[in-house]
């Protein structure tokens, strides 16, 4: 018997007209230690890389005032403190950030499953609170991925759950034969739960897309720019199975 972890994240819970779908990543990951060793130091290097820059970009203007290019007053004003890896977050600045990131998860073997729910055919109207909604649909995903020969460690993105309801998230999983125990974590804590958000983001970024909700701009030509890059990478190896479940009653 193995015990993966599954990392969920989630998106579209809201009356957000601009989020006609609702998606639960599941990113399922056997041993993620050394993966997560690889994250990190990406992570960290990055931030040094961007103190340093900056440093001396400051040390330059003190000593030779001067107009600053894009890229050095880009430079400036990019944070340097802890960054959440989000899909929403991808820009030109970030653009090269991300790329890296494929390349360090294209190395580990993983599975990620996105169930994709059309709100226009299952309105979320049909529950009494979004936690039941939330609640109802990982339910459906963690059965659609059930293996005999597997019991998931789930980690969860936090979702508040409704004071007036009293069933906890593992109530309503845990019953399920392929769940061996449930967390909700805030993902700023967990950079795979950050890692299954750039996944689902690119799946419904693509079906947004597809669907014509997006005008034309610069932070739009930067995730399609992503999102090629991440399918070419995804060519190279099989390491990342990627599974796509349209939600039908």
């Amino acid at each position: 018997m193995n015990f993966p972890f599954a990392f969920v994240d989630e998106v579209g819970f809201s009356d957000d007209p601009s989020q006609p779908f609702i998606a639960i990543g599941l990113l399922k990951v056997l041993k993620p230690d050394i993966l997560l060793e690889d994250l990190h130091k990406h992570h960290f290097d990055y931030s040094s890389q961007n103190k340093e820059k900056r440093r001396e970009i400051i040390d330059g203007l003190l000593t030779n005032p001067k107009a600053l290019n894009m890229d050095e007053y880009n430079s400036i004003f990019l944070s340097t403190r802890h960054h959440e890896f989000k899909f929403e977050n991808i820009t030109f600045p970030s653009l090269e950030r991300y790329k890296e990131l494929v390349t360090i998860l294209i190395n580990y073997p993983m599975e990620f499953t996105c169930l994709v729910v059309d709100k226009s055919r299952h309105p979320l109207s049909q529950f009494d609170h979004f936690w039941q909604a939330y609640s109802y649909y990982l339910g459906c995903t963690l059965e659609r991925i059930n293996n005999p020969d597997e019991k998931l460690i789930v980690i969860a993105d936090w979702v508040n759950r409704p004071k007036e309801n009293s069933n906890s998230l593992l109530d309503h999983i845990k019953p399920l034969p392929n769940v061996a125990n449930v967390l909700q974590a805030d993902s700023q804590s967990f950079l795979l739960l950050q890692m299954c958000d750039l996944l689902m983001g690119t799946i419904i970024f693509e079906k947004k897309h597809e669907a014509g909700i997006f005008v034309e701009s610069n932070k739009l030509k930067a995730r399609l720019e992503f999102v090629e890059h991440f399918r070419e990478k995804l060519k190279q190896t099989g390491n990342i199975k990627m599974g796509v479940i349209e939600y039908t009653e």
